[in-house]
């Protein structure tokens, strides 16, 4: 709820989404569970603002290990995959792989919507997809459009 929230409320701000899911499984995977966490979490964000000058002389190289294990929180859900159905299989390798080369979570989405649609299309399961899919397909596609004159 709480991120369904942020996400809605950070949109209409014009900020980027705000994601706390797999941050938050992974502290609830090292026994944060009361939700105390999240207030020395939150702390510390504000102590860093203040120390920011002295934060922004440690190498990038040292979150290696934290992206390393929120990385492997996320490929676990790789096994829930109906990979044995085509149009959600490409679309999900897509999606991996499009995150991974544009470094972007926004466009892995949008190409994994983009090509779950095509392959359906060309497996004439075009019934199956909801309007809504078309309707975001749309949207990325107007994205995508947007993005090329704004590089």
């Amino acid at each position: 709820m709480a991120d369904s929230f942020g996400t809605l409320s950070g949109s209409l701000i014009g900020c980027s989404p705000i994601t706390t899911y797999i941050e938050s499984s992974t502290g609830v995977a090292q026994g944060a569970r009361t939700g105390f966490s999240a207030i020395i979490t939150g702390t510390m964000f504000l102590i860093a603002i203040i120390l920011y000058p002295i934060f922004k002389l440690i190498t990038p190289c040292v979150s290696g290990a934290a992206l390393i294990f929120v990385g492997s929180l996320m490929i676990k859900q790789l096994i829930n995959i109906e990979w044995k159905k085509s149009e959600i299989s490409i679309a999900a390798f897509f999606t991996i792989i499009i995150m991974i080369i544009t470094y972007s979570i926004t466009n892995g989405i949008a190409i994994g919507y983009l090509i779950y649609t095509l392959v359906s299309i060309i497996n004439k399961k075009y019934k199956d997809i909801h309007i809504i899919t078309y309707i975001l397909d749309l949207m990325f596609i107007g994205y995508f459009i947007a993005y090329a004159f704004v590089q």
